[in-house]
């Protein structure tokens, strides 16, 4: 069963924010757009991924997609974690295209593409970290010690593959996406001791989703920009320009007339996001230009955002792992 399902990273939607609210001619711009690719190819590396687990039996795992815990302070990050009541199996993704080298004495891999060298970190000792992180934090949950296996899945089927003579490692643990289930299978014929009763087994699923915590990275100053550089306004999906007004639950362009009930909610998206997850009355008006107190009230009370305090006090918060839709209300990603 998918316990926890994919959710598009938030760095995903901060990047595209950020290059909707950037003059065009802002010197920053082709950095973010790099890494807004990066990004995008990994996070559909993950999903490319995600079609072979389709094909798992839903009864005998539990899927967890995007997981992130605490383990002493320090959070790690799991592509795909796949538990069962005999073992836990940790998948990292990479969405390598080209020639793949895998070098043994410094754990480096080495991608050749289109004449151009990349090199990157070696996977499978990221796997091994989070092995141990993974391993650690169900100790301190008090769980009881099962067995944890990892595989590094490449998910373009069309990469070749190679490494270091005597590098059996990656004969072992790398793997294209093509070869997961038949792979699944081979580790699980390996695990025949039942470690984890059904109730346990609940329990620990309960704690993981409890404990999971999305990555809300601080984009912003990952690319110093600062937050008066971010253009207030309702951007126009239509023109693209920042003219919209906001009247009676609806967005007008003064520039080229088009009638939306949604960009006003995507500005809202926008701010928390990019400047905060916390707003207040007089920041709605200043972000989306409006004009009249009660008009942002009216605004924030129809979209049912979660808040605290009272009267002028009162301060709205982003929902967790939730987004704003046409009809005003949440849904979860």
């Amino acid at each position: 069963m998918i316990a926890l399902e994919r959710a598009i990273p938030l760095i995903i939607l901060m990047l595209e924010a950020l290059l909707r609210r950037l003059p065009g001619g802002h010197p920053k711009r082709k950095d973010i757009e790099e890494s807004l690719r990066t990004q995008k190819a990994g996070y559909n590396g993950e999903k490319s991924v995600d079609h072979y687990l389709n094909f798992l039996d839903q009864e005998k795992f539990m899927i967890f997609k995007g997981l992130r815990l605490n383990n002493n302070g320090f959070f790690f990050q799991i592509d795909t974690l796949l538990i069962t009541p005999f073992f836990a199996l940790i998948l990292e993704s990479k969405n390598w295209a080209g020639e793949i080298h895998f070098e043994k004495n410094f754990c480096q891999v080495f991608q050749e593409k289109d004449g151009k060298t990349a090199t990157y970190t070696n996977p499978i000792s990221q796997a091994k970290l989070q092995t141990r992180n993974l391993r650690e934090w169900f100790k301190k949950q008090n769980f009881p010690d099962i067995p944890i296996e990892f595989l590094v899945v490449m998910s373009n089927n069309s990469s070749k593959l190679k490494a270091d003579p005597g590098y059996y490692e990656v004969f072992q643990k790398v793997i294209l996406a093509i070869r997961l289930i038949e792979k699944v299978s081979e580790i699980e014929k390996g695990y025949k001791q039942l470690v984890l009763e059904a109730k346990p087994l609940k329990k620990l699923k309960k704690a993981i989703l409890l404990q999971h915590t999305p990555h809300r990275p601080d984009v912003l100053k990952n690319f110093t920009i600062s937050t008066t550089e971010i253009l207030p306004g309702i951007l126009c999906p239509k023109c693209l320009s920042l003219t919209m007004k906001f009247h009676y639950r609806k967005s007008y362009c003064g520039r080229c007339g088009d009638i939306s009930l949604t960009a006003h909610l995507e500005a809202i998206q926008d701010y928390f996001l990019l400047i905060s997850p916390e707003l207040t009355n007089s920041e709605l008006r200043r972000f989306l230009k409006l004009t009249k107190p009660d008009q942002a009230y009216n605004l924030l009370t129809s979209i049912g955002l979660p808040f605290t305090g009272t009267k002028r006090g009162r301060i709205y918060h982003q929902p967790h792992n939730c987004t704003l839709t046409s009809n005003a209300r949440l849904r979860k990603d």
